[in-house]
């Protein structure tokens, strides 16, 4: 009997499942080991989105250096302007029966086409005619226009080419023409005599270090395919042509070219 009861206590010690180890008492001052879900993962720390590159603010040119600066100016008197047209379209109007409340472009329309109806009844000249030369007229002066903003640029890029100009040299003489009160965009301006004025004694001195450079280049090159050494010693410096006036520095600006 006794063996049939040890035998049943070793099955039963089979069958039960093994009791859990009771928890290590934890040292003092060390973290506990945090259990993790075998179904929930873990948090993934969100990275914050990079934010794009801030477009760097463009140069100005030298043609929105006037046109900027004109409307700075004009802003306040636009609105003084547009006060003063508005009055004397809107007593036109009331003059020639217009229907009141008629909106501005569409009554300035309508007082323009009787004004040509009314020329040409007095000139005897059909208003058809009269019409498509004022349209003519229009197109024209805006051709014009466009025709000066394509020369002044064209100008100031040669200003550049000319006097090697850096992109802030330029904006500074454009700046420098706009507070003297000279607008290319709106006149005619020989840009390439107007620096030569504005920097008569920065290109004058300009010129004469490139004539004493190339002087020394022409000779150290003759003295380097020369049979004979050319003493330097106590040798005068170089001759360069006197600059006094503008038309002198025209005159080196050109031999420098050539």
């Amino acid at each position: 009997m006794s063996e049939l009861t040890d035998l049943d206590t070793m099955l039963n010690g089979i069958n039960t499942p093994p009791a859990e180890p009771p928890p290590v008492p934890a040292t003092a001052g060390e973290p506990q080991p945090t259990a993790v879900s075998e179904t929930t993962p873990a948090p993934v720390a969100e990275i914050p989105a990079a934010e794009p590159p801030k477009d760097s603010p463009e140069e100005e040119t030298a043609e929105q250096i006037f046109s900027s600066s004109k409307q700075n100016v004009a802003f306040a008197q636009m609105r003084t302007e547009n006060k003063a047209l508005k009055t004397v379209v809107d007593r036109m109007s009331k003059i020639m029966g217009l229907p009141p409340g008629m909106d501005m472009h569409a009554a300035t329309a309508e007082i323009n086409r009787r004004l040509i109806e009314a020329e040409a009844k007095e000139s005897q000249v059909p208003a058809p005619l009269l019409q498509e030369l004022d349209n003519t007229k229009n197109i024209q002066l805006a051709q014009e226009m466009e025709l000066r903003r394509t020369r002044a640029n064209l100008a100031f890029q040669e200003v550049a080419g000319v006097f090697k100009l850096s992109k802030q040299e330029l904006r500074e003489f454009a700046e420098t023409l706009l507070n003297s009160g000279k607008n290319p965009f709106t006149e005619d301006l020989d840009l390439l005599a107007e620096y030569k004025v504005i920097n008569f004694d920065k290109e004058m001195k300009k010129a004469r270090d490139e004539a004493v450079k190339q002087h020394a280049e022409r000779q150290a090159a003759t003295a380097q395919h020369s049979t004979q050494p050319i003493s330097t010693v106590g040798a005068s410096p170089p001759a360069t042509s006197p600059v006094q006036s503008v038309r002198d520095l025209d005159i080196l600006l050109d031999s420098r070219g050539k």
